[in-house]
């Protein structure tokens, strides 16, 4: 994973990216592109359902990985939470209790489902 871009027009920003599949993780690719500190939250259960997408390349030291995943996920830090809802919504509110934006391409109740209410 190469680092983020220091000097982008977004350095200093940090972002958590809800996003799941591909429009959302692109859409965060995007903002690490520019310099933004993306933080990727996924499901528990096996994470982004993108994971498993063709093609699949053998993996240096493990498992097969997902081309399409990755190419999408780059330059991002990954949070998945191993226990269900409590603990996912206490490792979110930890990260969202910093100054930072959210990114989510998903229905409002996914965010209320984790206790996060979205100050406008």
């Amino acid at each position: 994973m190469s680092p983020p871009s220091a000097n982008g027009p977004l350095a200093g920003l940090k972002i958590l990216e809800f996003g799941q599949i591909a429009a959302g993780p692109f859409a965060g690719s995007l903002l690490a592109d520019l310099g933004a500190d993306v933080v990727k939250v996924e499901k528990p259960d096996g994470g982004d359902d993108m994971r498993r997408w063709p093609p699949m390349s053998a993996g240096p030291d493990g498992p097969d990985y997902s081309e399409n995943f990755a190419s999408v996920n780059r330059i991002k830090e990954a949070s998945r939470s191993t226990s269900k809802m409590r603990s996912r919504s206490r490792a979110c509110a930890s990260y969202a209790s910093r100054p930072m934006r959210s990114s989510r391409i998903s229905a409002p109740a996914c965010s209320t489902a984790w206790g996060l209410a979205i100050k406008r």
